[in-house]
């Protein structure tokens, strides 16, 4: 950022301070301007302390910075200003899930499902840490509730039909497949997963005619998987 653009920014106006903090998460992100972000950081909060959006984002750069301490810092007076705010809830567990506290970034993502089920973001994470954790049943409960609030997350039905497969649950695993696919997933490997999974449970009906729907595809691997039922 040239000084001229940092001199030129507008301190009292709350959107040009946001504008300019979200400016600075990118480049921080690219591993730049870590000292002017501070600084602009102490100044926007000290113009607008309670301020959620500003809170939270000024919360993330400072985290992207590996500033723990002060990110978390941010994000809970964000959370006693705005106890729902997922986002926030977010982050908090990933700092706990980076420093290696598993349990307590598990007990954050839940909090952020609990305070908005229709994000997908917090249950994925959510349900791979109970796989890590020695909890799959647990984070198969969660990916069905994810299922319920969002039926059409590919990856959530992906992950969801990884989590029945190791559970023997094989007809609700063609099932999860399926509606990936039917969400647009077009990777030929689900698709052939798909067809192994019905043809494991007998029905060879269903699995014939969804081989001659795909016949067509101009994917020679998927033309090479079709074949084994046709």
């Amino acid at each position: 950022m040239t000084v001229s653009a940092e001199t030129s920014t507008n301190w009292t106006s709350r959107e040009a301070c946001l504008d300019r903090l979200l400016e600075f998460v990118e480049m921080v992100r690219q591993g730049s301007h870590f000292a002017e972000a501070k600084i602009a950081i102490a100044k926007v909060i000290d113009q607008f302390p309670d301020d959620v959006s500003i809170l939270h984002t000024s919360g993330v750069i400072q985290k992207l910075m590996s500033e723990f301490e002060e990110a978390t810092g941010l994000f809970q007076k964000v959370l006693e200003l705005h106890p729902g705010f997922y986002f926030s809830q977010i982050e908090i567990a990933a700092i706990h899930q980076e420093a290696g506290d598993k349990r307590e970034a598990l007990a954050w993502y839940r909090r952020a499902i609990a305070a908005e089920p229709g994000f997908p973001l917090a249950y994925i994470r959510a349900a791979l840490l109970c796989r890590e954790l020695g909890m799959s049943w647990d984070g198969l409960l969660l990916l069905d509730d994810m299922h319920k609030h969002l039926p059409d997350h590919i990856e959530g039905n992906l992950l969801r039909a990884e989590f029945l497969q190791y559970h023997g649950r094989r007809p609700e695993v063609a099932i999860a497949y399926k509606a990936a696919i039917d969400a647009g997933c077009r990777d030929s490997t689900v698709q052939f997963n798909y067809m192994r999974v019905m043809t494991e449970i007998g029905a060879y009906e269903s699995v014939l005619k969804y081989a001659e729907e795909l016949a067509p595809t101009s994917d020679e691997l998927l033309r090479r998987h079709c074949a084994v039922f046709s």
